[in-house]
């Protein structure tokens, strides 16, 4: 059953699914199917509708950015010069801001290209069209009149307005390029694309830090350090070098050597040992 409202509803109806003048897209076959303006078909009236009714819950983008995502999902998107026939076709009617904003987005429509198929394909770009419509707050159909506004399209009813083409051509295809340079934002490759559609995390998490140990061993040298020897005096004036831990090992920070090992004897005195000529010991 249609709301009390259902005159608005059916003009909203008509107004959203009209196609702008001298748009990239138009209806075809008597409202079968929506196609580009160069004639290749988008998508099937039903298979439309279905696209659409999945985004109950969380509202509408504008039909037009909705179709630029459809188009860029289809195998025939990758290699093509699909923009640069939009922006020839607009050209020709003086859009220059249009074309501009078609420049801008093709990049993040050529990352829906790049998806793999089990995100761009069939019922699965419902949840793509779901995904993407909530990286942003621009939505033309609320929650709440997205159903009814479907009811009153499936009619039939309203064919004949809806079919007409409006003469806000160009107002018409800058909101629905709008919609998508705001989303296009969120995404800077088709990896974090790719992250978000299937976690719905916006950037991967960072790795767990590690809590396992490490033990450092003594270099060889140790073994043949005189019992004598003592750390150098230029050395151990260095605190933020070689910090007195008690019967422990640990490599040095020094630059030029890699491979130092020290100990405090039961005396007291701080033995050094080095794999390295640049390093002396002394006894």
């Amino acid at each position: 059953m249609l709301p009390a409202d259902s005159v608005d509803l059916a003009q909203h109806t008509v107004k959203y699914f009209r196609p702008p003048y001298h748009g990239f897209w138009r209806w075809a076959e008597d409202g079968h199917l929506v196609e580009l303006h160069s004639g290749e078909t988008l998508c099937y009236r039903e298979e439309l509708t279905d696209l659409l009714r999945g985004q109950e819950g969380i509202g509408l983008l504008r039909f037009g950015s909705v179709l630029l995502i459809l188009a860029a999902c289809q195998d025939s998107w990758a290699g093509s010069d699909r923009i640069g026939s939009m922006i020839e076709h607009l050209g020709r009617n003086n859009y220059a801001y249009v074309k501009i904003c078609l420049q801008r987005i093709k990049p993040f429509l050529d990352l829906l290209s790049q998806l793999p198929p089990d995100l761009r394909k069939g019922r699965k770009r419902i949840h793509l069209i779901r995904s993407l419509t909530a990286c942003t707050g621009n939505r033309d159909i609320s929650t709440a009149k997205l159903p009814h506004l479907l009811d009153h399209f499936n009619s039939g009813q309203l064919d004949g307005q809806i079919f007409k083409t409006t003469d806000d051509g160009h107002y018409s295809i800058e909101w629905d390029l709008l919609a998508l340079r705001l989303i296009s934002q969120h995404f800077k490759s088709v990896a974090e694309l790719e992250h978000h559609l299937r976690t719905g995390l916006s950037e991967a998490p960072e790795p767990a830090p590690s809590t396992s140990l490490t033990t450092h061993r003594p270099p060889t040298c140790w073994k043949n350090l005189p019992a004598t020897a003592t750390l150098p005096d230029s050395l151990a004036s260095r605190s933020d070098w070689w910090p007195r831990y008690t019967s422990r090992f640990t490599p040095a920070g020094a630059a030029n050597c890699r491979s130092v090992a020290y100990r405090t004897s039961p005396t007291g005195e701080t033995s050094i040992a080095c794999c390295s000529a640049n390093w002396h010991r002394t006894t």
